[in-house]
């Protein structure tokens, strides 16, 4: 045994030749074991370390960060093509707003049919012409209150009292099928599979309220839905669930009005929200506004009229207008809002109504960044969003295009679309206390096993950077590669 080495006496202990060389080794193994948990001064082997991470291993990567003269700080596989998810939002953002500038506005006209008697009987139809605005109704611009006072504001106005006809809806501006056909059954029922419409209504989702039992395992029920929506059936075999977590998802065919919800929620809540995509806003605008009328004494008669001579006599009551573009395009970027992506997708077009798909968005979408003269070798896009698992870009092009928006005429527009690290968007809470916290603006992207951020730093020394950085199929949880890519951020600024 080693104590066999020491002799003892009652007054001190008295190392023996033996015992001093192991003490030297001991001392010399002891520096060795700190020396290893010291910081890897040289980058690239602090990149190398990163790469070989468990997490990292069996993934595909690809990185791009270039300052802004050009000069690479540091490329790893930049012109692989790769799933982008979110981060493709990007160019469907930078198209639209190069195209129609930040002061555009989607507009929604309500309008009437037929004539008003002296009475205020409208012998006609009310009209809801949509304008394509995916804002309409949202609860981030007031909501279906707000909205509701301002259209029954507006109709009592114009002096109608009752409506022998009934509401009715235009959505001809976009085709009636805008389901993309690359995107999952999983994602569809749910309200970031929302699809875009003509008449986009209450951003095409519905909340669904549950309520679980306080035993796990055991079934929850459907206590309500709004908006309302009272076509729709439920089959609930969502069950109770420790933790916090919301593990629920919606399935359902758009044309049919079964839907299935399966996962789990947190046990013993009274009320538990989840959001599922509504199939069909046209006819849900047209209820609500039916509903809000007779509730304020304007009463709806749905008699059936002759369409083709009451368009002959239409007028206008209200012209109701989105925020600017500059607004939709920050809520686009910072909150990952897919149904806005395929909506400016759709609307950077110039064709219209069955013309019009998107698909054929997505191309547009490519040629823009042709004619920004962006390399579009590899790239293949399918819809705006990042939705689809069909969409590919390299971190190059990427990179390119935040290059060419760093001296476009909406830069600044752009630029504060973009979330910043530790203050706001979805980049909030990742860098808080970082060093990277303010130095960061970017979009991030995720999806299962794919985890992607795009946009701008400043370095320690001043240097600004456009950066990309895109990990599809990593091993381990999607939290621990999102460490890994705060980590690497975070080298990058410290380090340069």
């Amino acid at each position: 045994m080693l104590f066999e080495h020491f002799s003892f006496s009652k007054s001190k202990l008295i190392p023996t030749r033996n015992s001093v060389l192991l003490i030297v080794l001991l001392i010399v193994f002891s520096c060795v074991g700190q020396e290893s948990k010291q910081p890897v001064t040289d980058f690239n082997q602090y990149f190398q370390n990163w790469l070989n991470h468990e997490n990292l291993q069996p993934a595909t990567i690809g990185i791009l960060v270039e300052d802004e003269h050009g000069n690479q700080l540091l490329e790893y596989n930049s012109k692989k093509s790769l799933v982008p998810a979110s981060t493709q939002k990007l160019l469907t953002t930078a198209a639209i707003l190069e195209k129609l500038g930040p002061d555009f506005q989607f507009e929604t006209k309500l309008w009437y049919t037929g004539e008003i008697d002296a009475n205020g009987i409208l012998n006609g139809d009310i009209w809801i012409e949509g304008g394509a605005d995916p804002t309409l109704g949202s609860e981030r611009f007031g909501g279906l209150h707000s909205l509701a006072k301002i259209w029954l504001a507006a109709i009592k106005g114009a002096g109608i009292t009752s409506v022998t006809g009934r509401v009715r809806v235009d959505v001809s501006k976009f085709p009636k099928y805008t389901t993309p056909r690359t995107w999952i059954w999983e994602d569809l029922g749910n309200y970031y599979g929302a699809v875009p419409s003509g008449l986009s209504f209450h951003e095409n989702q519905y909340t669904l309220i549950l309520e679980s039992p306080y035993e796990i395992g055991k079934l929850c029920t459907v206590k309500r839905i709004y908006p309302e929506m009272n076509d729709l059936d439920f089959d609930c075999q969502v069950t109770a669930a420790a933790g916090n977590s919301d593990n629920a998802y919606i399935f359902g065919n758009s044309d049919g009005a079964r839907r299935y919800i399966q996962g789990t929620i947190p046990k013993a809540r009274d009320e538990f929200k989840i959001k599922g995509a509504i199939s069909n806003p046209e006819k849900v605008a047209a209820n609500w506004l039916t509903s809000a009328l007779n509730k304020n004494e304007v009463k709806v008669n749905y008699q059936e009229l002759d369409i083709a001579y009451s368009l002959s006599t239409k007028a206008m009551i209200y012209s109701h207008k989105s925020p600017k573009l500059s607004e939709i395009i920050r809520l686009t970027n910072q909150h990952s809002i897919n149904l806005y992506a395929e909506h400016v997708a759709l609307w950077n077009c110039d064709k219209r109504g069955e013309l019009l798909s998107i698909e054929l968005a997505a191309k547009n979408v490519k040629k823009a960044m042709e004619e920004m003269k962006i390399d579009t070798k590899g790239m293949q896009l399918v819809d705006g969003s990042g939705l689809s698992r069909f969409n590919v870009l390299t971190p190059e092009q990427l990179v390119d295009l935040l290059q060419y928006m760093k001296t476009a005429e909406n830069s600044t527009v752009f630029e504060n679309s973009l979330s910043v690290a530790g203050e706001s968007g979805t980049l909030k809470r990742m860098f808080t206390g970082s060093s990277a916290a303010g130095k960061i603006k970017a979009k991030s992207g995720y999806m299962e096993r794919v985890r992607s951020y795009a946009g701008y730093l400043e370095t320690k020394s001043g240097k600004q950077c456009s950066f990309s950085i895109i990990i599809n199929n990593y091993a381990g949880s999607a939290a621990s590669t999102k460490h890994q890519i705060k980590k690497m951020l975070e080298e990058i600024i410290v380090r340069n």
